[in-house]
């Protein structure tokens, strides 16, 4: 028997020192009165001491462990222990409670066995004198023993239940007082979402009782998309309270009742939070109008004055302007790392994905970086597969060209003079990496598991010598990672090092549809469909409805209708004539006076017509197919293009038009939104160039009025110190739009914006 265990079954039963319970009683009277005894127990053997739980004619509640008879009973558990005469058994003769009171001289003890076998204790009856138990009686007295294990069982199991359900009243106590108390909304759902509980916080929620939220769908209740099928995943939705349209956070707990799957939603009035997100966005917005305005109308000024182009400046004026030139960038690029930071960390950072060729995105980095390079006398290397020249990933191009320059510009700022840095692309696996090696010092292996957090910049004089607002990798890491990708460093002291990032390639998207606004129509007469195809998504890009023709008789058709294309780009080798028969045909009808560019592969013929206004030989670059339809629209001797310049600060807007004046474009100013209009609808511009953050009338509703109008929309450059997320570029675009930050980083990132808007308008000035 192990002594241990059944010690541990014995207290667990929790049963010794209790007061007498009737049953037991009951059970220890009954054994008496069939056994006829009288003396009778429920004696349960504790270590040192046997216990009665119940006793019928003995005034004591326990003996000692070393003189009680059931502690031989139980050392066989499956037999009852009789001892016919207490006198004649060695080892009971001389028990004091045979010599003395209560002097027994008969023992019969059943031992009470639990569920594991072991015996606690037994159910025994006792006389003054020797006899025996008839087989009616001995039966019968196991019986009641078996009964007596039964209800210790079932005592004990009543007291655990009870101190579960203690436990468990005290649970629910707990939880009503939180529930009552809490500041969130709790309400229970059934699986079809039906409201069948509230706290006090969702009735102050919804602005109702309970009773009246009972039996309601919580859709019902609520603007957002509720979806079961996803517990736990939090989304934000409208609470319905009158008239209010509250917001708040919704997450969902599950859970099973009787077999049925229940809800818990717990909701959150992010009303406040929401308010301070928006005045936190606004405060963000405005300072970044106001630094980055000024800033940008200085560094303009500066540089004009450092080309030149104001005069020329004696040597020392020249080093000074250099001096805040240089001292310029350094704060607008603290600045732009502040503030793309603080988007990163409040999760608004927005892509504006596009199929980005890694070819044209590298040599874009390299350009704007030639001037950094020459000052610390380094060699820039763009070298990328062969077979990879059309490379292209899914990505926002402005945010790719940020982690470009900025890894291009920390490896230039760590070689030494006379070294290269090498950039390159290369498909590994599904993901293109791109790839800028330096032969700078390397970074020591501790040093680099530290170098893409925030304010974070490595110790050592050599770092320490060069500026930076520590953001730059860190900003470059979250971009990699918004874009699905992964971002690293490879490096040995002494050798050099390689920073990487690989993004997931992407197949060439289609291009987006047209603006929605009607274009100036274009025929395009072209017998190859798949040229006509490419050319005519061309023009749908630039703004134009290109009508498309595939041979002479179609072309015919198309110009006895009732409405004549602006501009007629002609094929001459068509399938059943000559695109000159076409030029003959127009001038004896009512297309006379409609005019023609000529699109071939043959020579030029001597054709003399006034109609003809250009002739461009295939294959010819999109810059100059569409140089040719724009000034065959307007019709003007003069080819410089119309721009329009709104900005609310003199000094920005003057040196953004003496910028354009330098490229070849004319300007006309507007100092808010309703000039603009105004302006707009008096002659046709080619660019506009518009700040968002006006006084009265802002650019969102400059380019709402001026949607729908006939004719080819202008293009559009939102130049502007307002960070824009997705929904708001899509509310400022008109045509052929591009985005482009006031102090955005690139030197001659405006300029270049320019001139690619104006395609074909005008050309890139040369150094």
């Amino acid at each position: 028997m192990n002594e241990a265990q059944r010690l541990k079954a014995l207290r667990d039963l929790d049963v010794l020192d209790t007061p007498p319970e009737q049953a037991f009683d009951d059970l220890v009277g009954l054994a008496a009165q069939i056994c006829q005894a009288p003396l009778a127990m429920v004696s349960l053997v504790d270590a040192e001491r046997q216990w009665f739980k119940a006793v019928c004619g003995l005034s004591a509640r326990e003996t000692s462990r070393d003189v009680a008879f059931c502690a031989h009973a139980i050392l066989e558990p499956e037999r009852t222990l009789v001892v016919q005469d207490t006198l004649e058994d060695p080892r009971f003769a001389d028990n004091p409670l045979v010599e003395g009171a209560p002097h027994l001289r008969f023992y019969a003890g059943v031992p009470l066995v639990d569920p594991k076998g072991l015996a606690l204790g037994t159910l025994c009856v006792g006389d003054t004198r020797s006899r025996q138990l008839s087989p009616e009686q001995l039966s019968g007295l196991e019986a009641l023993a078996r009964q007596v294990s039964a209800q210790l069982l079932l005592r004990s199991r009543n007291t655990e239940l009870h101190a579960k359900h203690a436990r468990l009243a005290e649970s629910e106590q707990r939880l009503r007082a939180t529930l009552e108390t809490a500041n969130e909304g709790v309400v229970g759902l059934d699986s079809s979402g039906r409201i069948r509980s509230a706290n006090p916080a969702a009735e102050r929620l919804f602005g109702v009782r309970e009773e009246e939220l009972v039996g309601r769908l919580l859709t019902e209740v609520t603007e957002g998309e509720l979806r079961l099928e996803r517990p736990c995943v939090a989304c934000e939705l409208l609470v319905l309270r009158g008239e209010e349209r509250i917001p708040a956070e919704l997450a969902l707990g599950t859970h099973d009742v009787g077999g049925e799957r229940c809800y818990t939603a717990f909701l959150r009035d992010v009303s406040e939070r929401k308010e301070v997100e928006r005045l936190k966005d606004q405060f963000v917005s405005t300072i970044s109008h106001e630094l980055r305005t000024p800033l940008t109308s200085i560094r303009g000024a500066l540089r004009m004055l450092d080309s030149g182009v104001m005069g020329t400046l004696g040597e020392e004026a020249h080093d000074l302007v250099r001096l805040a030139a240089s001292n310029t960038e350094r704060l607008v690029r603290l600045i732009n790392d502040v503030l793309d930071f603080e988007k990163i960390q409040a999760g608004r950072m927005v892509l504006t994905l596009e199929p980005v060729s890694a070819q044209s995105l590298c040599e874009e980095a390299c350009a704007d970086l030639s001037g950094l390079a020459q000052d610390h006398r380094i060699k820039l290397e763009v070298a990328g597969a062969a077979d990879l020249r059309g490379a292209e990933c899914l990505a926002d191009r402005d945010r790719l060209l940020q982690v470009l320059v900025n890894l291009i510009g920390n490896a230039i700022k760590f070689s030494p003079p006379e070294s290269a840095v090498y950039l390159s692309w290369r498909l590994s696996g599904s993901r293109l990496r791109f790839e800028v090696r330096d032969e700078g010092p390397g970074i020591e292996e501790a040093a680099r598991a530290r170098l893409f957090r925030r304010f974070e910049q490595l110790d050592g004089g050599s770092t320490r010598r060069r500026s930076g607002s520590g953001l730059g990798l860190a900003i470059s890491k979250a971009i990699v990672a918004e874009h699905g990708g992964e971002i690293g460093v490879e490096s040995e002291p002494g050798r050099g090092s390689t920073f990487w990032f690989e993004l997931p390639t992407r197949k060439r998207l289609q291009l987006s549809p047209p603006p929605a606004a009607r274009g100036t129509p274009v025929l395009l007469v072209e017998d190859s469909p798949d040229l006509a195809q490419q050319l005519q998504l061309v023009l749908e890009q630039a703004g134009y409805e290109p009508w498309v023709a595939l041979s002479l008789a179609a072309a015919k058709q198309a110009l006895s209708g009732d409405e004549l294309p602006a501009l007629i780009l002609l094929d001459l080798n068509l399938p059943d004539g000559s695109g000159l028969e076409l030029l003959e045909w127009m001038r004896a009808g009512a297309a006379r006076e409609v005019p023609v560019v000529v699109l071939t592969g043959s020579t030029a013929d001597s054709v003399s017509d006034p109609l003809l206004l250009d002739w461009l030989y295939k294959p010819a670059t999109e810059r100059r197919l569409l140089r040719a339809v724009r000034r065959a629209v307007r019709g003007e001797q003069d080819e410089r293009p119309w721009v329009l310049v709104v900005e609310d600060d003199d000094d920005s807007r003057a040196v953004t038009c003496k910028l354009l004046l330098h490229l070849g474009a004319r300007c006309v100013e507007a100092r808010d939104g309703a000039e603009a209009i105004r302006l707009a609808q008096d002659r046709d511009f080619d660019l506009i160039v518009l700040d968002v953050g006006l006084p009265s009338v802002d650019g969102f509703e400059v380019v709402r009025a001026l949607r729908g109008r006939d004719g080819t929309p202008p293009a559009l450059l939102i130049y502007s110190g307002r960070d824009l997320d997705a929904g708001e570029r899509e509310g400022l675009r008109l045509g052929l739009t591009r985005y482009l930050a006031k102090s955005g980083g690139n030197r001659d990132a405006l300029g270049k914006a320019v001139v690619e808007l104006l395609d074909g308008l005008i050309d890139v000035p040369k150094e």
